[in-house]
């Protein structure tokens, strides 16, 4: 398959250049997939190029320069090519890029190189919804009127796809607030510092009431792709949980959108105050301070650990470990 004439003069330009860099590239890096860094300047590069042209007819060499580097370093990582890692910016570059041409003809290196390392950061945490993620930009990037909004823009869609981690810097974003109101689902008319005094005040609140009363639940055994390689220890210290399992210790962090595992340092977790057996009623529910939760754990090895406002349960019988609201907003 062969790339369009744009593309062709353009590369041919940079041929001296961009051969060097590939050298370059090549003497520290002999594995260096030269076929997978062709495959990604035919498609996505060269479509999106199209689309940068369209939007700014003088556009293309910087974009070309921006988007070739771009390039080299996805391939070299292994974030380019047929396998997880990627689909997933084959997706953003296929599907979200297009969508921004005019910003990327205007900033390519920061407009690209923001989307590409987002998406890469959130690829390393399984339980962000990475679908909703780039739907959320899909629909939205466009309104930024700048990368640095843009990047404000991607941290919030990101903690509204379930990255709680992100929910200060979220919170703290440099963004219209408008267009903040819209990421988070909130009705028409609503006010960003209403929002986040509110946010700031109940952890598990959700504009649009999507809190799921029975929480999340996360956590998978390392053999299924999970980092969890025995049934987790629960603890918690300064309001917050903490998994133990095989050596390794992650703290996890909750809200109504959404629930991440990230690794915690094991002077950290040594500190932290161990979970106490749980008890179930009749009805194999945990009570909370104002309903009831399901689960469908024995009883036997069950533990609970509680913070001001969340509660988390671990079984020995499970890799998993669930986390919900003390009380629903």
């Amino acid at each position: 398959m062969q790339v369009s004439p744009a593309l062709a003069q353009l590369l041919a330009d940079r041929r001296k250049a961009f051969n060097g860099k590939v050298a370059s590239l090549r003497s520290r890096n002999p594995g260096f997939d030269t076929a997978a860094l062709s495959a990604f300047l035919i498609d996505p590069l060269d479509p999106l190029l199209a689309r940068v042209l369209e939007a700014r007819p003088d556009g293309g060499a910087a974009f070309v320069d921006a988007g070739f580097d771009m390039a080299l370093a996805l391939v070299e990582h292994g974030w380019a090519g047929n396998g997880p890692r990627g689909t997933i910016i084959g997706h953003l570059w296929r599907e979200l890029a297009p969508a921004m041409a005019p910003m990327i003809a205007a900033n390519p290196r920061e407009t690209i190189g923001a989307l590409s390392n987002s998406a890469i950061k959130l690829a390393g945490l399984p339980e962000v919804r990475l679908a909703d993620w780039i739907a959320c930009l899909r629909q939205l990037g466009a309104s930024a009127s700048s990368p640095q909004e843009l990047r404000s823009l991607a941290i919030i869609a990101a903690w509204r796809s379930g990255a709680a981690h992100l929910r200060a810097a979220a919170l703290a974003a440099a963004i219209n607030p408008e267009l903040a109101c819209a990421i988070v689902g909130a009705a028409a008319g609503a006010e960003w510092s209403a929002l986040t005094e509110r946010f700031a005040a109940q952890r598990w609140w959700t504009p649009d009431g999507s809190t799921p009363a029975n929480g999340h639940r996360l956590g998978r055994f390392i053999g299924f792709g999970g980092d969890l390689a025995e049934p987790p220890e629960l603890s918690v210290i300064d309001d917050n949980f903490i998994l133990s399992s095989g050596g390794k210790h992650f703290m996890l962090e909750a809200d109504g959108f959404g629930a991440v595992l990230r690794r915690a340092g094991a002077d950290y977790a040594a500190a932290a105050k161990p979970a106490t057996p749980a008890r179930l009623d009749a009805q194999n529910q945990l009570r909370t301070d104002d309903r009831m939760v399901p689960c469908d754990w024995p009883v036997n090895g069950l533990m609970l650990a509680v913070t001001s406002d969340s509660m988390a349960v671990v079984s020995s019988h499970s890799h998993a470990v669930m986390v919900f609201p003390r009380a629903m907003p």
